[in-house]
Formats: C-alpha cells, structure tokens, sequence
C-alpha cells in the first residue's frame, strides 16, 4: 500500500479527465478517436493504440473514459498541457515522479496504491480532502469500539473506552477556509520543485 510502486494503468485516466474538465472541457466535448503520432524527441515518434487497435472516430468525453479510449485520454492529456494534468495529480496528492511524458496519460508512471486511493477519495468527497486512515473502525466480540478513527473527530472521541454506534457517522463540521489546506500545501512543494504550471488559462 506504502511502499509498492507500480503502474496504475488505466485508472489514471480518471485523474486527466478532471484536470481536463478543470481547464474547460465539458463531457460533451469531442475528441476524435483516430490515429495519430507525436514527436517525442528530434528523431523519436510514438503512436499510441487502443486495445483491440480499433477506432471509433469522433467521441464525447464521457465516451472516451467510459469504454477507457487510450487515443481520447492521450489527446486529451496532450491538449490540456502535460505539466497542467502532471501538477493537477499532484494537486490531487500523488507524491510519486510522474514523469512528463505523454504515456503517463495511460498511467506509464509509477505510484503506489495509498496515493491513488487518496487521490479517488477527493473524487468522492466532492473536492474535499480527508487525511486517509487504513483502519477506521475495530470493533471487539461483544461490540465494543476498540478504535474509531475520523479525520474530523477528535483524539479523545476516539478513545478505546468510549463506546458509540459504529453505524452512527460523526457529525463534522469542517472549516471552508481550510477544507484542501493540508491536501494543496502538499502537492504545491511538487508543483512548485517541477515549476509545473497549475493555472487553467
């Protein structure tokens, strides 16, 4: 979870698709699923391919992540800037090198998969950020919480002799002034050490 480091694939296609919605996109935006080659480097080319090498011509993006269209999740990377959807990851919490270059749009980097859950759980929580925790709730034999870890909640709540309703959700009232404060003060030291370019214009 911490230490393995491994290509996330396709699940980071997610990720691009945000920054682009981000900087403008809409899921009507179309985005041609046709053949194409980028020049890499002064005699280098790469052609991506789509699994199964079939095209399907002119697509929504909604389309393009919901069949995971290698060539749309490319172009689209490549539209948008590699260094915008290379700091909006780190905005999102990857800490891992993502490296600048157009297959990291199919997920060629390695991360680990703590930094991809962290990075899902803003998805889910409507742009919120909550410090992750691997065990949320232990319970004993005969129903005692024996702990109860919630970003908001605080240390006392979680004591081992207080008993409370597994089920029952805390009531949390969080600070908008800081909601993503510990979440972008983070990813700001990556993007700042890489001078990538956050801005949407």
């Amino acid at each position: 979870t911490l230490q393995a480091q491994r290509q996330p694939g396709s699940s980071f296609k997610p990720i691009v698709y945000a920054a682009a919605l981000d900087k403008g996109y809409s899921p009507r935006t179309i985005v041609t699923d046709s053949p194409v080659t980028f020049q890499v480097g002064d005699d280098e080319y790469w052609t991506p391919k789509n699994y199964g090498g079939s095209f399907r011509g002119p697509l929504t993006l909604k389309s393009g992540i919901t069949h995971s269209v290698n060539i749309v999740a490319v172009k689209t990377f490549h539209d948008i800037g590699v260094d915008y959807a290379l700091a909006y990851a780190h905005k999102l919490g990857l800490k891992s090198e993502i490296f600048p270059y157009l297959s990291s749009a199919l997920g060629a980097s390695d991360t680990n998969l703590k930094e991809m859950t962290e990075a899902y759980s803003v998805f889910a929580a409507e742009g919120k950020y909550n410090t992750p925790h691997l065990i949320r709730l232990i319970i004993d034999r005969d129903g005692n919480v024996m702990e109860h870890t919630h970003p908001s909640q605080p240390t006392a709540q979680n004591s081992p002799d207080k008993k409370e309703d597994p089920k029952k959700e805390p009531a949390t009232t969080p600070n908008k002034d800081d909601m993503n404060r510990e979440l972008l003060d983070e990813g700001l030291a990556f993007i700042e050490k890489k001078q990538l370019d956050l801005t949407p214009e």
